[in-house]
C-alpha cells in the first residue's frame, strides 16, 4: 500500500491537523506551497497590540497581489478567552488552536523566539526565509528575504586615515565584524587586545580584515575610538541605516562583540571575543567553535540551547580533562548539528563570573557537579553527579533529552 508523504507544514505543526480561521477550519496541509508567516503575539503585550494592526493592514495589501501568502497566529495569551478576543478583534489571518500549548512552546523553541511580537517567514516547504519577519515584511519585497551580507554592510569602508575601500578589497578574506563603543571601559580594553592580535596576524601575512561597526553615542566618541584602530570601519554617516541590519545578521546582544565570517557572510565563529583574549597571537585563528568550551565563552549561546555545565574548579587539571573527555564524543556530534543542536556542553574549570552567577542563581552548594541549564525553558535546571565514564555521560544526556526520564526540575531564582 502506498504511503502519502507529509509536507513541510505538516511536520512543523506535528500533531495538529487543522487550524482556526474566521471562515472555518483550515487543514494544515493547505499551507504546503505557500509563503507563511508564523506570528507569535499576545494581547497582554503592549508592543504586540501596537504592531498587530500595522501587520493586518500589510497582510491585506500583500494578499491582493500574492494570494498564496498566509500568516498563522501562535498565541502567548494567558487564557483562551484572551486569545479569542484578541484574534477576533485584531487578526484577519488564521491561528493555531489555543489548546495546542505544547506545540506552541515547541515552535517557540524551534524558532528561538526570545520575545514578542515575533514574525518568522517560511518558504513553500516550511524552511526559514527570514527570522526577523517584522522588519522584513515592512521593508523587503515579497517573499521578504533578508538583505544580503553585502547589502547589510554597505558599499564603502574607510580606514582611520580617511582612505576609502570597496568590496574588491574584502572578497576572499576572512572578516571580523567588530562592534564596540568608546564609552565602555571593557569594550575599549578589548579594542587594545584586538589591535595586538590583528597586528600579530598581519605580520604573519594572514588574510584577515576587521570592520568596525560603531555603537558609539556620538561622532566625537566614534572618531576618538577609530583613531586607535588599524583596520577598516563603516563611515559614521552610514551607520544609522546599517547598524540594526548588521546587529540582526550577527546576532549582536552585547558589546564588545566579534563575529568571524567568510567574505560572503558565512559564519565561522559568532562569539570570538573570549577566544581572542585567550589567543593574543592569533595562533588558533579563525577560532572555529570547539566541541566543548568554557562557560564564559558561550554566554550568548546559553540563551538559545540547553547547556550542560561541568562545575569542577576544585579538581586538578588532569581530572578536569578526564571529565571533559567523557562528553567529547557527544559534544562533537552536537557541534556537527549546527543550529539544530539539542544541547551545548561546557566546562566551568575556574571561578569565573558566569559560573559564579549560575551557582548563585541556582543555590548549588556542591563544588563538583554536572548541571543542565535550560534558559529557553524559563531558567529550569537539573543537577547530576559527574559521570564515571563516557557511557554514563551518554546516558545522562539521553535521559535529559527524553523528557519523561529527567530528574527533578529546579528553577533559577530571578528568571
Amino acid at each position: 500500500m502506498a504511503t502519502v508523504s507529509r509536507g513541510g507544514y505538516e511536520n512543523i505543526f506535528d500533531g495538529v491537523k487543522v487550524l482556526t480561521s474566521k471562515q472555518g477550519d483550515i487543514a494544515v496541509s493547505d499551507l504546503n506551497g505557500k509563503i507563511v508567516g508564523i506570528y507569535f503575539s499576545a494581547h497582554w503585550c503592549g508592543p504586540c497590540r501596537q504592531f498587530t494592526p500595522t501587520l493586518a493592514t500589510k497582510y491585506t495589501e500583500i494578499k491582493k497581489e500574492h494570494p498564496d501568502f498566509e500568516i498563522v497566529f501562535l498565541s502567548s495569551d494567558q487564557d483562551k478567552h484572551a486569545f479569542a478576543e484578541y484574534y477576533k478583534n485584531s487578526m484577519p489571518w488564521i491561528a493555531l488552536p489555543y489548546e495546542a500549548r505544547d506545540l506552541k512552546d515547541r515552535l517557540s523553541k524551534k524558532f528561538k523566539v526570545s520575545g514578542i511580537p515575533a514574525l518568522i517567514i517560511l518558504d513553500q516547504n516550511g524552511e526559514i526565509i527570514n527570522e526577523n519577519g517584522r522588519s522584513g515584511i515592512m521593508s523587503r519585497p515579497f517573499p521578504f528575504y533578508p538583505p544580503t551580507f553585502e547589502e547589510c554592510l554597505g558599499e564603502l569602508f574607510m580606514n582611520s586615515n580617511g582612505d576609502q575601500f570597496d568590496w574588491s578589497h574584502l572578497r576572499g578574506k576572512t572578516l571580523g565584524l567588530y562592534v564596540s563603543a568608546a564609552k565602555y571601559p571593557v569594550a575599549r580594553s578589548f579594542t587594545t587586545d584586538l589591535v595586538t592580535t590583528y597586528n600579530a596576524m598581519r605580520q604573519r601575512n594572514i588574510d584577515f580584515e576587521v570592520i568596525y561597526i560603531g555603537a558609539d553615542k556620538n561622532q566625537e566618541q566614534f572618531q576618538d575610538h577609530i583613531n586607535e584602530m588599524p583596520w577598516l570601519h563603516i563611515p559614521w554617516e552610514q551607520l544609522a541605516n546599517l547598524k540594526q541590519p548588521i546587529f540582526r545578521l550577527a546576532g549582536i546582544q552585547a558589546i564588545p562583540a566579534l563575529y568571524i565570517c567568510q567574505s560572503d557572510g558565512t559564519p565561522i565563529q559568532k562569539h570570538a571575543v573570549n577566544r581572542v583574549k585567550k589567543d593574543p597571537e592569533g595562533i588558533e585563528f579563525p577560532w572555529i567553535p570547539l566541541p566543548i568550551q568554557d562557560i564564559n565563552d558561550v554566554v550568548d549561546q546559553i540563551n538559545d540551547f540547553p547547556t550542560l555545565i561541568l562545575f569542577q574548579h576544585s579538581l586538578s587539571p588532569v581530572e578536569q580533562t578526564e571529565n571533559k573527555q567523557k562528553f567529547f564524543s557527544i559534544a562533537e556530534q552536537q557541534l556537527q548539528l549546527g543550529e539544530d543542536r539539542q544541547i551545548l556542553i561546557c566546562t566551568a574549570n575556574e571561578t569565573g563570573d558566569m559560573a559564579e552567577r549560575i551557582r548563585a542563581l541556582s543555590g548549588m552548594k556542591e563544588e563538583t557537579r554536572a548541571m543542565i541549564l535550560d534558559i529557553p525553558d524559563r531558567g529550569g535546571f537539573y543537577t547530576y553527579p559527574i559521570p564515571q565514564d563516557a557511557a554514563e555521560a551518554s546516558i545522562l544526556i539521553q535521559q535529559y533529552l527524553d523528557k519523561n526520564s529527567r530528574t527533578e526540575r529546579q528553577q533559577l531564582s530571578n528568571v
